[in-house]
């Protein structure tokens, strides 16, 4: 478990939480799952909810996440798009949290294809700060070979913030600081590590 990096997620549906348990297999992080004291439900009258509360900017109360992220090097956010912004109990986290956090990473899920970079400067402005990556993935390439290609690539944009705080992904994943060929060598070495770990879903970290 690497103690340096949180990663802070909602999902409403569960196809976020396909993205994000990815990401904390790959990455060995703590983790924690944010719980709105509003609920939305799965099925059509959720998601006509989730949408008029994002539209109007109507943010939830969350629960206690149990978790402090200012002792933390990154935290890495994510969730769902909804209208055109990350879903409200996301933006929830990030109002309340943007004096503590030190970087930030973003990700993000959608149905669509067309919100992602609006919905990241939207995020970067609820935090407070820019973020050092950030994914965005339609639902429909969160299963296989799309999935593993989207991961590897967040995680090559951040090498330079993991090298900086020397949280290593996972035993056997070599990241080089220096050197004509750091960049290749990440590249090699991170092809080896995401094949050989597989492209299905990540264990549940429930």
């Amino acid at each position: 478990m690497n103690p340096k990096i949180l990663l802070v997620y909602y999902s409403r549906s569960g196809n976020t939480r396909v993205l994000a348990e990815a990401l904390i297999q790959k990455l060995g992080c703590e983790w924690v799952e944010l719980r709105p004291k509003t609920n939305y439900p799965t099925g059509a009258w959720g998601f006509l909810k989730a949408l008029l509360h994002s539209m109007t900017g109507r943010l939830p109360e969350i629960e206690v996440i149990g978790k402090r992220p200012e002792s933390y090097e990154l935290v890495i956010v994510g969730g769902p798009i909804w209208g055109g912004r990350v879903a409200t109990p996301v933006r929830s986290f990030l109002r309340g949290h943007q004096k503590n956090l030190k970087r930030v990473a973003f990700f993000a899920t959608q149905g669509g294809t067309r919100a992602g970079e609006r919905a990241m400067e939207r995020m970067q402005s609820d935090a407070g700060i820019p973020p050092r990556a950030s994914l965005v993935i339609p639902e429909r390439d969160l299963r296989g070979h799309s999935l593993k290609n989207s991961i590897h690539g967040f995680l090559a944009r951040l090498n330079p913030i993991l090298n900086e705080i020397q949280g290593p992904l996972r035993p056997g994943l070599k990241i080089q600081t220096s050197g004509a060929r750091a960049g290749d060598q990440l590249e090699h070495e991170s092809a080896r590590f995401l094949s050989a770990s597989g492209s299905g879903r990540a264990q549940n970290p429930k």
